[in-house]
């Protein structure tokens, strides 16, 4: 019941106004190519690089990354082993934002992934802020990020993500 308000909740914050306009921007962004991930080195075929992107999007505290993914990726992730189940998280990220490993059989395959990807990515953390701000998860409000989690705010999320991944416009 309560997972059922929270993604009621999740979904009417994304539709409604400003974050409904914001998360078109980025979709609109990433398609005009103004925003998109590095082809070098490869996010989506490096395995070292999956495992840095997993470990980024997994410093986020599960209650909060699990509403997030289910509305950014449009599906339920089940958590088998109850709502801290990072297991299942990781799962999620790898299958479903980074797409199956090596399963892209085309460059244009891989353009259309790495664009999902970045999408999806940013999508996800203009989305956490904005939870967050309007309290998502009622009053208990737990923190944004695990408290051993080497990022602590979306601000420095963003910022590694742009730093490590991205490429704007016509350059770095």
């Amino acid at each position: 019941r309560a997972e059922a308000s929270i993604r009621r909740g999740a979904l009417k914050l994304a539709r409604n106004f400003p974050l409904g306009k914001t998360l078109g921007r980025i979709e609109a962004a990433v398609a005009e190519g103004s925003l998109r991930l590095r082809e070098s080195p490869d996010l989506l075929a490096d395995v070292g690089l999956r495992a840095n992107f997993c470990n980024m999007l997994l410093c986020v505290n599960p209650l909060w990354l699990r509403p997030a993914l289910e509305v950014v990726l449009g599906e339920m992730v089940l958590m088998p082993n109850g709502p801290l189940d990072s297991a299942a998280l990781r799962r999620a990220v790898e299958q479903r934002v980074l797409g199956e490993s090596g399963a892209l059989a085309s460059p244009a395959e891989a353009v259309v992934m790495r664009a999902h990807t970045l999408r999806a990515t940013v999508q996800l953390v203009v989305f956490l802020d904005a939870a967050k701000s309007a309290k998502l998860l009622g009053e208990s409000d737990p923190c944004l990020f695990d408290v051993t989690a080497r990022i602590k705010s979306t601000k420095a999320m963003l910022q590694l993500f742009a730093k490590d991944f991205v490429s704007a416009g016509g350059g770095d």
